[in-house]
């Protein structure tokens, strides 16, 4: 399966603007093959939203945004994030990722484990999921998970690996310089940075092990290697 990610960046409450950005993107990466596109969190209502879920009429703009983005899909399925309107008691809204194809939502998924951390305040706008079951496409099952959950269990532990991914990833390309995501962070493979939009670079060794970590208020371009 090639996946397609639509990499754009949004403007918190422009869901025209936005909107035109995913359908484009989604429209670059059909015609570049992809058999599924994704796109980042709340892509449709930019991140983060705040207060402007605490408004009724501008989540049902975005509910208004998302079945237009779906009319729009055609075979390739597009997965794209969005504020869903809770129905029912607790926080005024889900984060969410609606299911887009051949014209329709087929289905909706929603977040369960919401940050609250450092700059991240979820807990306060959203209300929790329970986990959402795979959904069938291709011959295959695909589980859709939203930022936090494909961080954690729903026990808050982080998940485990029988084998380190980074030491496999090593022993398989060596020589190659590629970045790669394992328990919630970037890295680089063999000696390198990357810039993540925290604004923090990471180096590590061959072996994937972190040797360093350097906090930036602001990027230079020029420092990065």
């Amino acid at each position: 399966m090639k996946i397609g990610i639509a990499q754009i960046n949004t403007t918190v409450g422009a869901l025209d603007g936005n909107t035109r950005k995913i359908l484009d993107t989604y429209q670059q990466l059909c015609d570049n093959g992809a058999d599924l596109v994704l796109t980042p969190e709340l892509a449709v209502a930019g991140y983060p939203p705040r207060d402007l879920l605490l408004r009724s009429r501008f989540l049902a703009d975005c509910a208004e945004s998302v079945r237009g983005i779906a009319a729009a899909t055609g075979a390739v399925p597009l997965a794209v994030g969005f504020p869903e309107r809770n129905e029912g008691p607790g926080r005024p809204a889900f984060n969410a990722v609606a299911w887009c194809c051949d014209g329709k939502i087929q289905r909706v998924f929603r977040k369960s484990l919401l940050p609250t951390y450092d700059v991240f305040d979820e807990d306060r706008y959203f209300e929790p999921s329970e986990p959402d079951r795979p959904i069938h496409f291709g011959g295959r099952t695909i589980a859709v998970s939203i930022c936090e959950d494909l961080w954690h269990g729903l026990d808050g532990q982080r998940y485990s690996h029988r084998a380190d991914p980074v030491e496999k990833i090593a022993e398989w390309k060596p020589d190659k310089r590629e970045f790669f995501f394992t328990n919630g962070k970037w890295y680089f493979l063999r000696d390198g940075y990357f810039r993540s939009k925290q604004g923090f670079e990471i180096t590590v060794d061959s072996k994937g092990k972190i040797t360093h970590i350097c906090y930036k208020m602001k990027w230079d371009e020029s420092t990065s290697k």
